[in-house]
């Protein structure tokens, strides 16, 4: 067959879902998608290419199509508007039908050729496989840092303990989708993480993070606070109980125990007015973070209960 061709035969059956959003590709799109047609060629199994447009301003959709003109098994999903990553991702991954479904970013900075590592560790009965980046591009301080503080933050609140939670390079079984949709908020808008969260088995493969070949990410590090935002509202109660029980009675402890013991050795006077003036400003940063915490759960909350759209799907080309 030549590349590309795909045999007739059980033409319901897709083994491999691609699933990428792209916003702003028009330099990267036609280059993926070559790579990514011979990768796939070489596994000898039926596969479709889902590319999810986020909203793009250049030539990225007509790309895209035009790529569809000459592959059928190169599906469009048009987004209304500019939803965020996350959100796109999700767009993609509820209508990719393939047995083994796989995530990673338009911008080419992720190997293609590496497929068939994540393929493998499927076959060899994991649930989900991701990706972790050993070099991270960036500062210490601006990224690399704060990434992983991030995803200490994440496995702690999620129970799922992986070295990068902000890696798109994913692939997982078509079966942690199904019914993600009834767990609200978790299952429409943030997709990607959440099949990880209901994974039992899941497998970290080291990939190579080249640098960005052209244009400028689309995507930046406030991707990844946003996710953080999302599993402290989404996925646990664990800052609630931290806010209201466990920090609130340490530092009730801490500062009683020090202003005991500045009395007791005489560095400051029982009635220092700057002292005790500090220990309400603190409780009441406390109670302002906790109290935004709750207000952002509410807010979404009603947000779901009112059925607002997570993403707003334009236009569907298969």
């Amino acid at each position: 067959m030549k590349p590309g061709e795909q045999s007739i035969s059980n033409k319901d059956i897709i083994d491999i879902s691609v699933v990428i959003p792209l916003l702003n590709e028009e330099r990267n799109v036609e280059r993926l998608s070559h790579s990514l047609i011979e990768v796939l060629d070489k596994e000898g199994k039926r596969f479709d290419i889902i590319y999810i447009d986020d909203g793009s301003t250049d030539k990225t959709l007509q790309l895209l199509r035009d790529l569809h003109n000459k592959y059928n098994f190169i599906k469009i999903i048009k987004l209304a508007k500019n939803f965020g990553q996350q959100k796109a991702a999700s767009a993609g991954i509820k209508h990719a039908k393939g047995r083994v479904i796989i995530t990673m970013d338009g911008d080419l900075q992720y190997n293609p050729e590496e497929i068939p590592k994540f393929l493998k560790k499927i076959d060899e009965g994991y649930d989900a496989v991701i990706g972790y980046r050993k070099v991270r591009e960036g500062g210490l301080l601006k990224r690399r840092l704060p990434s992983r503080i991030a995803n200490i933050i994440i496995s702690f609140l999620s129970g799922v303990h992986l070295k990068d939670f902000g890696c798109p390079f994913r692939a997982f079984k078509r079966e942690l989708k199904e019914n993600i949709e009834n767990y609200g908020e978790a299952g429409k808008g943030s997709s990607a993480f959440f099949v990880f969260w209901r994974a039992s088995k899941i497998a970290e493969i080291e990939i190579d993070n080249s640098k960005r070949q052209s244009g400028r990410t689309s995507y930046r590090f406030s991707s990844l606070l946003m996710l953080l935002l999302d599993f402290i509202i989404i996925f646990s109660i664990r800052p609630l109980q931290i806010s209201l029980l466990i920090l609130m009675g340490s530092i009730s402890v801490f500062l009683s125990g020090l202003l005991l013991l500045s009395c007791l050795l005489k560095f400051l006077p029982i009635n220092t007015m700057y002292l005790i003036l500090s220990v309400l400003l603190f409780f009441t940063g406390i109670e302002l973070i906790t109290l935004g915490i709750i207000n952002e759960r509410i807010s979404r909350i009603t947000s779901r209960v009112q059925q607002r759209p997570y993403y707003i799907v334009e236009e569907i080309i298969e």
